[in-house]
């Protein structure tokens, strides 16, 4: 899987890549690429290690899906938990998946506070140097995601 944007930044470096309105900013492959190496180095600086879990609580955006990527080559398993949920699931949540790291966006950092002592905003990810790949042989699921939680707290579906 991140293989593919590797390529492609080969291939189609200038290409456009990711559009994020919300942002209002447009990455090409070789943009999108460098920013998924940065990442990959900024989980391992916050101790994301091959086999753990990252919750992102953040709207969907470019540096959302960035951090799939890099989750993955990393060899972790990205657990998107939606920001429209209570607090209270939200603390279930994230207490059943177990994070090495919380991720959040400027809207749910206050959310967070409250429920998980330990978030990192989204936009204080700043690149660092480029870590070797360890997720060559990783086992580890690339997603954790949940049920609508219709009739209780969201069931947990690992895939």
């Amino acid at each position: 899987m991140t293989l593919s944007i590797a390529r492609r930044a080969t291939q189609w470096g200038d290409r456009r890549a990711v559009v994020d309105a919300g942002e209002g900013r447009t990455r090409n492959y070789a943009e999108f690429a460098e920013r998924i190496r940065e990442l990959v180095g900024v989980l391992a600086r916050h101790g994301v290690d091959p086999g753990e879990r990252l919750v992102v609580l953040a709207a969907n955006s470019a540096e959302h899906l960035a951090l799939l990527f890099a989750a993955r080559r990393r060899g972790a398993t990205l657990a998107p938990v939606s920001q429209r949920l209570p607090p209270e699931t939200v603390r279930t949540l994230c207490d059943r998946i177990d994070p090495a790291l919380v991720v959040t966006d400027a809207d749910t950092t206050s959310l967070v506070s409250d429920v998980v002592a330990d978030h990192v905003p989204m936009d204080t990810l700043d690149a660092v140097d480029p870590v070797p790949d360890p997720a060559a042989d990783s086992d580890a699921a690339p997603l954790f995601l949940h049920t609508g939680g219709t009739t209780g707290v969201p069931a947990a579906v690992p895939t």
